[in-house]
């Protein structure tokens, strides 16, 4: 009986304490969908995709810092700089997804980390994500802008040979 009643006060006792850590550190999850480890990207915009989720409903947000490779991204400037702002960082809504786009990354290897905490002082959680950017991708850029102005160019002698050749038939008549 005594035994029971042992087993009976330890189980209350622990579900107690263990509610009491569970409260003091809320437990929450950032999923970067975008770019995987390992990921090849074709051009040198990155999209970085992320989602939050919480366990705690009274948690509404976390702060999200982003690094590509020594460059923090600045959520304010839409830019990477050397250090990160006071107010670079990003707020992500739990259960909802947010996507930046970092432009201008050059082709190669690369490493994005990303920082986020629930509260400000507490320890942010980090995850860290090799990719690379192809070595074609800036040139496949290149040669759709190049494609652009031959066929813009085209289309300019074109509608200037229609309008010589209606100048022709209105003089004849």
């Amino acid at each position: 009986m005594r035994r029971a009643l042992a087993i009976c006060l330890f189980a209350v006792l622990g579900v107690v304490l263990g509610s009491s850590a569970l409260s003091a550190h809320t437990p929450i999850e950032l999923d970067v969908i975008e770019p995987t480890q390992g990921q090849v990207l074709q051009s040198t915009t990155i999209r970085v995709s992320m989602r939050a989720r919480s366990l705690d409903p009274a948690l509404s947000s976390i702060q999200v810092q982003i690094k590509v490779d020594e460059s923090w991204f600045d959520s304010q400037k839409g830019t990477l700089g050397a250090v990160p702002s006071a107010f670079g960082g990003l707020v992500i809504s739990t259960g909802q997804t947010k996507q930046v786009t970092i432009e201008n990354v050059r082709p190669g290897a690369h490493r994005l980390q990303v920082s986020y905490s629930a509260h400000v002082g507490e320890a942010p959680v980090i995850r860290v994500f090799d990719f690379e950017v192809a070595a074609d991708a800036e040139t496949s850029r290149k040669r759709g802008s190049t494609l652009f102005f031959v066929m813009a160019g085209t289309l300019v002698v074109g509608a200037g040979l229609l309008q010589l050749s209606w100048r022709r038939r209105m003089s004849r008549s």
